[in-house]
């Protein structure tokens, strides 16, 4: 069931009861799903571009070479809940003084070890 062009509505066919009779035959019991499909309206950044809002916003990147492989392996928004507890203003991301790349990369690496050791142990 198509409720507009952007939006798609699912019910799973499924009765609640064992026997069918007249009155639940027609039954579209079960779950429910509402989903949209969204427009993006902003345009990708390269990695460069990337690395010059970071760079602008007040975040220190040593190695640009370094952090343009980094941020295609690991991605922008990725890393952005590491570098959010580096940030003096949270509403306009602006990074604390003396903020570096290779620190929210030390967090990232920190975080990814430590999710192993207790998973695995």
């Amino acid at each position: 069931m198509v409720a507009s062009n952007k939006t798609r509505t699912f019910a799973l066919n499924r009765s609640r009861h064992r026997f069918s009779s007249a009155r639940n035959a027609a039954y579209q019991g079960g779950p429910f799903f509402v989903y949209t499909i969204m427009n993006y309206t902003k345009q990708l950044l390269t990695l460069q571009q990337q690395i010059d809002i970071l760079k602008q916003r007040g975040l220190i990147v040593d190695n640009e070479a370094e952090a343009k492989s980094i941020l295609d392996t690991i991605s922008y928004f990725r890393l952005a809940g590491y570098w959010r507890l580096m940030e003096n203003d949270k509403l306009n991301h602006v990074f604390k003084p003396g903020s570096h790349f290779t620190q929210i990369i030390s967090l990232y690496h920190f975080d990814e070890e430590l999710r192993m050791l207790v998973v695995f142990s």
